[in-house]
């Protein structure tokens, strides 16, 4: 694991298998979003303490 803004790379996939990666990112639950950004709010999982306004949609682990 490392952090987004590592420039990194690697060798083309010459497999018949997928290359697939995923960058975690974390915040508080006071953050906002831009308008037009809710499709956001779908995708979040809250993996610690909860959302007391409960802007971001109730997803768990």
């Amino acid at each position: 694991m490392h952090s987004d803004l590592l420039l990194h790379g690697s060798d083309a996939n010459l497999s018949d298998r997928r290359r697939a990666g995923i960058t975690p990112r974390h915040t508080g639950a006071s953050v906002r979003l831009i308008d037009g950004y809710d499709f956001w709010r779908n995708s979040t999982v809250h993996i610690m303490k909860r959302d007391i306004n409960a802007f971001w949609y109730s997803r768990t682990l």
